[in-house]
């Protein structure tokens, strides 16, 4: 139980780590899109930036998709599952 406890609490922090990822690409995306309108080409640097916030997207769901794997195997471990 102390181990699914601790992979519980590491599944946890892995999501908030991959929030801030998210929302850091979606500041330099912003940024980008901001020197676009003010005349600059940064083309390829948007289109990176677009890519590179899928992908940090894509992360952040396999994180919380570890997370409640990690949740139910508590709730197994607590016995807590045969009852829900």
């Amino acid at each position: 139980m102390r181990a699914a406890a601790a992979l519980l609490r590491g599944d946890r922090a892995a999501v908030a780590a991959r929030a801030l990822d998210v929302k850091q690409v979606e500041l330099r995306l912003e940024e980008l899109q901001t020197r676009q309108k003010a005349g600059m080409n940064v083309t390829a640097e948007l289109v990176s930036a677009k890519l590179d916030l899928l992908k940090a997207k894509g992360d952040l769901l396999t994180a919380v998709t570890d997370w409640h794997a990690a949740e139910v195997k508590l709730h197994l471990a607590m016995g807590l599952l045969v009852r829900q």
